[in-house]
């Protein structure tokens, strides 16, 4: 595994704990034990004993994109991240749907 590929897994992993966090104070619920993986990122076990994967992502702006976004801050109910965010969902489900999962 290169140098690259190590620290993207270790900043995966770090959003996971990030998530992992924020769903339990959520939900209450947990995931005991959740495992690297390729596709999705990471498999575990929810408290039912169900197989459950997460797959992160990020929301990427163009360059352009960004600088506006720094000299006005989007609000909380941001249209342009939220048709951001379906378009990746979109994706990920052409993804799976082709049985890549």
């Amino acid at each position: 595994m290169s140098d690259k590929a190590i620290g993207k897994r270790m900043e995966e992993e770090e959003h996971l704990a990030l998530f992992l966090d924020a769903y339990q104070r959520a939900t209450g619920e947990t995931f005991p034990a959740m495992c690297g993986s390729e596709t999705p990122d990471f498999i575990g076990e929810d408290n039912r004993g169900l197989t459950v994967g997460i797959e992160l992502t990020q929301l990427r702006f163009a360059p352009d994109e960004r600088h506006g976004r720094y000299l006005f801050p989007p609000e909380p109910s941001d249209p342009d991240a939220w048709w951001k965010l379906l378009g990746l969902l979109h994706k990920k489900q052409q993804t799976l749907t082709k049985g890549r999962w």
